[in-house]
């Protein structure tokens, strides 16, 4: 009796010592975690030395009075991340009436089809000015005004491309 109780002990240890094993891949599935509410956006960090040399200045308007919708000049932008742009707006009230306008990047690589950027500033009605930094893309960067009316409004707008 005892020879079988060794016998069974061993066999049952050998079916144990070979099961183990195999079994702990069979765990319960755990429940798919949920995707995040929104993708991150992601976080770009431009590190400028304050000694270089390697900007370039660019006048898209040298405060021009605009009384359409209109292209300023366009300044190679290739080499270039991005544009410290500052303008400065000024309405010219007509019968107390504003001319809306509204600035936007384009960018192009022929000068011929235009890809409209971010608004550097969106239907402004009154005197303004600013100067905040965008991202520059293609070979050549513009401004494009967009105006309501025919009322003049003189338009002041310069970058540093970096």
């Amino acid at each position: 009796m005892k020879k079988r109780f060794g016998l069974i002990f061993v066999v049952v240890a050998l079916v144990l010592a070979l099961l183990i094993p195999l079994s702990v891949g069979f765990e319960a599935a755990a429940a798919p975690a949920a995707a995040p509410a929104a993708a991150p956006t992601p976080v770009a960090v431009n590190v400028y030395p304050a000694n270089s040399t390697d900007w370039s200045l660019a006048t898209f308007w040298p405060g021009t009075a605009l009384t359409a919708d209109a292209r300023s000049t366009c300044f190679e932008a290739a080499g270039y991340s991005i544009a410290d742009i500052q303008y400065n707006i000024d309405q010219t009230l007509v019968a107390s009436v504003a001319n809306t306008t509204t600035l936007k990047l384009q960018f192009t690589n022929d000068k011929v089809t235009y890809t409209d950027g971010i608004n550097v500033v969106a239907s402004n009605t009154a005197d303004a000015s600013d100067l905040q930094p965008f991202g520059v893309y293609g070979r050549y960067a513009c401004l494009y005004a967009d105006v309501s009316n025919s009322n003049p409004v003189t338009v002041t707008v310069i970058g540093v491309l970096k």
